[in-house]
């Protein structure tokens, strides 16, 4: 930072011979720019005005003089030229006596500099020009600093052009600087401008993949200098461009995965910091061809099975099927790339195999799987059910045509499982009873013969929904019922109530109630008339039996009572207010007050 010094020189003798009038005293500088000077003195009680004179220290021929009302005791020299230093004096007038003068020297700022901007960065650089000012400097003081508070400090030499460039090298990548230049002439330096640069975010370095799979890639890199938000990664191949992925700022890897196998995958990554990234940074990843999966043995036969596998999802030539046979070789079949499945032929019986398969592209091959599958004795074939009931069902099969010494049956359910039952070897039928009602059941049969057994077929049956139980109608009034009813065993999603009077002269009403329900109250019915309830459980699609019950509503003596009398007889024994119908007509309501206490009752009122 520069200062401005000002000298007190001794003051120049008055003008006349003998001292009449007092001079100003306490002449100093208020404010300065490159411009300009503002000075101000204590003011002289008398004086009718002042007179101050200014020129360049070495050029008093350049003097210029001011007339300044005694009113004031300031002045603001202007038009002066930058980084001069001015002889400034004022003297007080009365009756054209002339004071003594006050005398300081001042010297202007420097020239501002104007229009400081950052015209473009790197990650390691800013490049910042401005305008030249039209006084003569000796140089420019660039000064740079970062978040920390660190700075920097080099002289510049002003351009011929009419703007000064300069590049700041060395810094910090994506770090926000603070820039001032000052211009420098002589010991005094101007007033300084500002401007803010940032630095690129440097690019992550040194991306590798480290390792692949069938569908994943891991890559690392090395992390950037910058402060950042995080990195973001994405990948191409042939069949496209991900999304972008973030990834934490202070990760060095990361995981690619779900992706598509025997594929070459350009993975790029950047660093980002607001709106701000840098470079992108790449490598290549080629993930391995993935093996088939789910290789299953199925319809095992005395000299057969069968072969299936699900599809690899990289492009290959096809697969290579392997299996051993009892003497120890083994055989190799192709098999061409569009094939899920194949069936070994020419086995022998209860054998125990074991099968590999790989897929091939050129001279890759996938990771090898394999299952092993035994050749069996031949098993019943298409098992039913049938007839099913709340408690039972009937399971059917085809006999196998081996000689054997029975079939075994089980069942199980989310209940559990059955026992094993043995079956004679010429029955193809089994029933079976004191079941749960509403179950889903998986049956078993398979075929013994000795130690041997074949493989089990499997079908499934679900017993029927049992009804609710005890359906009864209580609490019968003239208008109302209460009806209950036992929940069934099976679980249910609710119950199904319809109640309609017997001649079917009213609508059928009908409820849907929850599982938990154990009761309903059927409401607003007609007095003295019988009706049906009928109730049957439901889940999902499926309805137990229908379960009914009847009752009737109570009948009044006087349903249309004309006077207080047969309201009473109608069993009402309060005082009140009651509808009564004229000469019984229940087309002519009217509302009048009974007095069913005083003399017996039944008094209108």
């Amino acid at each position: 930072m520069w200062f401005l010094c000002v000298f007190r020189v001794k003051p120049l003798k008055s003008r006349v011979s003998f001292q009449l009038v007092f001079g100003p005293q306490g002449l100093q500088l208020v404010q300065v720019t490159d411009v300009s000077l503002l000075v101000e003195w204590e003011s002289v009680r008398g004086a009718e005005y002042y007179m101050l004179t200014y020129h360049p220290k070495f050029d008093e021929g350049a003097m210029e003089q001011v007339q300044i009302p005694n009113s004031e005791n300031s002045y603001l020299i202007t038009g002066l030229t930058p980084g001069v230093t001015y002889i400034v004096q004022v003297y007080a007038v009365i009756k054209k006596i002339q004071s003594e003068a006050d005398m300081i020297e001042a010297t202007t700022d420097a020239s501002t500099i104007d229009d400081i901007r950052v015209t473009g960065q790197t990650e390691v650089s800013i490049q910042v020009d401005w305008k030249n000012p039209q006084a003569e400097v000796d140089y420019f003081r660039l000064t740079h600093t970062d978040p920390s508070g660190q700075e920097e400090e080099l002289n510049v030499q002003r351009s011929q052009e009419a703007r000064t460039k300069h590049t700041i090298v060395g810094l910090y990548p994506g770090t926000e600087y603070q820039i001032s230049v000052q211009s420098i002439k002589g010991n005094t330096g101007g007033k300084a401008s500002f401007a803010t640069g940032v630095t690129d975010i440097d690019a992550p370095t040194k991306l590798v993949t480290n390792k692949v799979t069938e569908d994943t890639a891991t890559v690392s890199w090395n992390k950037v200098q910058a402060e950042i938000e995080g990195y973001m990664l994405s990948y191409t191949s042939a069949e496209g461009s991900s999304s972008d992925i973030f990834v934490g700022r202070d990760s060095t890897s990361y995981r690619l995965v779900g992706l598509r196998p025997g594929v070459l995958h350009t993975v790029y990554i950047w660093a980002f910091s607001g709106d701000k990234v840098s470079g992108k940074s790449s490598t290549e990843a080629e993930t391995e061809l993935d093996a088939p999966a789910n290789l299953i043995a199925r319809d095992e036969t005395e000299s057969s099975f069968s072969l299936s596998w699900d599809p690899v999802q990289a492009e290959i030539d096809g697969y290579i099927l392997t299996y051993t046979v009892p003497d120890g070789s083994s055989k190799e079949i192709t098999v061409g790339p569009d094939r899920t499945s194949y069936k070994l032929t020419g086995l022998q019986p209860a054998v125990l195999y074991t099968v590999y398969i790989k897929a091939v592209r050129g001279d890759k091959t996938s990771r090898t799987i394999s299952t092993q599958a035994e050749t069996e004795l031949d098993a019943p074939a298409n098992l039913l059910a049938r007839d099913e009931t709340e408690s039972g069902f009937t399971a059917s099969w085809e006999p196998v045509q081996a000689d054997i010494d029975g079939y075994m049956l089980t069942y199980s359910s989310s209940e559990g499982s059955g026992e094993e039952i043995p079956i004679g070897s010429t029955m193809t039928t089994h029933s079976l009873t004191s079941l749960r009602p509403g179950v889903l059941y998986t049956v078993y049969v398979w075929a013994i013969k000795g130690e041997k057994v074949t493989r089990k077929i499997s079908t499934v049956a679900e017993t029927e929904i049992d009804s609710p139980k005890d359906l009864k109608a209580s609490d019968v009034t003239l208008d109302s019922a209460s009806l209950t009813w036992v929940p069934p065993l099976a679980d249910v999603d609710g119950y199904i109530l319809t109640y309609r009077d017997e001649d079917g002269n009213l609508q059928v009403v009908e409820k849907r109630l929850e599982a938990s329900k154990r009761s309903f109250t059927a409401s607003r019915l007609e007095m003295g008339k019988r009706y049906i309830v009928t109730i049957v459980a439901f889940r999902g699609s499926k309805r137990s039996k229908v379960v009914e019950t009847f009752f009737k509503t109570v009948e009044l003596l006087y349903p249309f009572p004309m006077d207080c009398v047969q309201i009473m007889k109608n069993g009402n024994k309060n005082n009140g207010i009651y509808t009564v119908y004229i000469n019984n007509n229940q087309s002519k309501p009217i509302d009048i007050y009974c007095d069913m206490s005083t003399d017996g009752g039944g008094w209108l009122v």
